[in-house]
Order: structure tokens, then sequence, then C-alpha cells
């Protein structure tokens, strides 16, 4: 499909592809022609091409537009309208665009100031409040985010929300306690229960998500950086599988030898409450490989929202605690980049936003 093709809704109404807006692994999308705030996103034809593909994205499609009116005002990339090219061949869906800034660039060293210049860790703490509200509103609904990471969440400086992308590849609950799977994930943010399966074969749950959580919620507060990240040993996989952060008290020894990597990371992970460290110690350690263990997205809630208002109040710090040197030395080479942020390149936002009614 091109800018200027002509697409036709479920109800026969003909309208224009407009500029063309980017390109993901599984589709295009495109803005609606003289109707900007409305994008089209279109399945590769390869991908369509594909029966059972098509069949089954398609079916969990329209699933998704039947729960609209449950998520109305969750701000999520929702699909609302199936779109068809004029042999009324299936493309994919319409959505409502909205603006903002990959959470992955504002948690960059090199790359915030650009972005917002003036950010805190009070808007940080924020953004991650109402991540939460959102994600605890869709497992109420049991749909689970699945691949949820810094690229996929757009915060809106304006109104301080967090609007999740991708939202085709959640996790829906189907007829007959059956689901559309969530078939993709960063292998660095997936837990350990499912690394090295087949995620078309695999079902999320809360405790997959709140380990994502727990994930973007550890690199908003320490800019970027990975949790199992570390210096010298072994590589980041075998950190994962083994559960060895380096930030645990236990991994610190008397005195004051550890593998946290090198640079100011040590005193960001100073700055965070001590509540919130036993929670990603929770998470990282006891609840490795005991899912039933790690914190819920209320844990995180109660204490990210008392740590706002310690913000508030002027009890903790607001500033980043970035030094200039550390956003001037963090290394340019993309593979020492931390992990999560080497594809958070300046490059056009794309995303869309609920609304109660589309018409095109």
């Amino acid at each position: 499909m091109n800018p200027g093709d002509k697409i036709l809704d479920i109800h026969g109404h003909f309208r224009r592809l407009g500029a063309y807006i980017g390109r993901g692994g599984e589709g295009t999308v495109f803005a609606l022609q003289h109707q900007p705030d409305i994008l089209i996103k279109c399945y590769h034809a390869g991908r369509r091409a594909l029966p059972a593909y098509s069949k089954e994205q398609r079916a969990k499609i329209t699933q998704q537009i039947s729960m609209s009116a449950a998520l109305r005002s969750l701000p999520l990339a929702w699909p609302r309208v199936l779109i068809f090219d004029e042999l009324q061949n299936w493309l994919g869906y319409a959505m409502y665009h909205a603006r903002g800034f990959p959470l992955a660039k504002l948690i960059h060293p090199n790359l915030y100031h650009q972005h917002a210049p003036a950010l805190n860790r009070i808007e940080l703490v924020g953004y991650l409040l109402n991540l939460l509200i959102t994600v605890d509103a869709l497992h109420q609904q049991n749909i689970f985010v699945g691949d949820l990471n810094p690229h996929n969440l757009l915060c809106d400086p304006h109104t301080g929300t967090v609007t999740l992308l991708d939202c085709d590849s959640f996790q829906i609950p189907h007829s007959d306690e059956q689901v559309f799977a969530c078939t993709v994930g960063h292998p660095s943010l997936l837990p350990p229960e499912f690394r090295g399966k087949s995620l078309k074969e695999t079902q999320r749950n809360a405790a997959s998500d709140c380990y994502a959580v727990a994930m973007i919620i550890f690199m908003t507060l320490m800019m970027g950086r990975h949790p199992f990240d570390h210096q010298g040993g072994e590589s980041l996989a075998d950190n994962m599988t083994k559960g060895f952060f380096p930030y645990a008290r236990c991994n610190i020894s008397a005195d004051g030898q550890h593998h946290i990597p090198l640079g100011e990371w040590y005193l960001l992970w100073q700055m965070i409450p001590d509540t919130l460290q036993q929670l990603f110690e929770r998470c990282f350690i006891e609840g490795l490989h005991q899912p039933e263990k790690r914190p819920t997205l209320t844990e995180f809630r109660q204490h990210l929202q008392h740590y706002h208002g310690q913000l508030v109040n002027g009890e903790k710090a607001p500033c980043l605690g970035i030094p200039r040197r550390m956003a001037l030395e963090t290394p340019s080479s993309s593979e020492s980049k931390p992990v999560m942020l080497r594809r958070a390149t300046p490059e056009r936002d794309v995303v869309s936003r609920v609304v109660e009614s589309i018409v095109i």
C-alpha cells in the first residue's frame, strides 16, 4: 500500500491513505488523507498472504474492537475499525493518533535533554504511576501486555499520559477460556519462565507482566540501565538466568566491592528509596523462578506514590542525578550502551490513542 491508495471501512465508506508514518515488522502505518488524527495500520502483504496468520490476526483485531467500550478511557493504541482494500480484502485497522516521546528517549542520558531538557524525577515517577494504572486496568479485563518495553510507551509531557503502543500484540481473552497469544517479546525483558520457549504457545499472566513492569520501573529510575547489567563476570543473559542482580545487598561485600557497572550508577541506585530497592530484590532474586513472590502492581504503585510525595515535598531530590560527565562519558559504541537503549535514536514518533468513536 502507498499514500493515495483507496481504502474501505467495514461500513463501505471509501477514503484514501495519507502520509507515510512508519514501518514495523508486521505492517506499515499511514495517516488518513485529510484526517491526519487517524492512523491506518496495513499489515504487510506477505503476512496477509498467509491464510493462518491472516485468519488469526483478523479474528484477534475483531475481538479487540468488540472490547473497545470497556477500554475507552485508557491511553492505548487500540484498534477501532477494520480496514479493507477496494476489492474488500482485509488490510488492517484504524486507530487514533497521539503524540509524545518514547520512554526510551526520556531515560537515555544522551537523548533526554533533546526532548525534555527540564525533565525531573517527579515527572518520571508520574509517568510510571500512570503506566501502572493502565496495566492494572487491562489486567482487570484479563488482557496482558506481554511485550512491555520502553520503545512501546509514549510519554506526553503536557498531560503526563503514557500511551501503550502495539496493542495488536497484547494477549487478548477469547471464548472457551482460550486466548489470542502475545507472540513477541524482547529477550532482555522476558521473565525466566518464558525464555527458550515458543511465545505462540505461552500464556502471559499478571506475574509475567509484573516482571516486565519491574524492569521498566528500574530502568526509568536508573536512566536506562538494565537491572542485570554488570561489570566483569558473566553475560547479561547468564545473569538473568541465575538471578545475579548486582545491586542487591547480598552481592555487595562489606568493603564495598560490587559488580555494579562503572560510572555513576551506584549513586543513582542510592537515590531510590529503600522500600523500592527491596521490591526490586524480591522481583529479580526471590521472584526469579517463583513468580508468585514477585511484587504486585499494587505494591509498586503504593511505594511509587510515596516516593512521588517525597519528591514533591522536597524530602527527596527531584533532579535526575546525572552529572554532565556521565552523559559525556556514555560509550558511543552501540554494543556498549545500556541494554534496550541501543535502538533509542531520534526518529519520527508513531502512536495512537483511544477515543470514544471513530468515523472514517
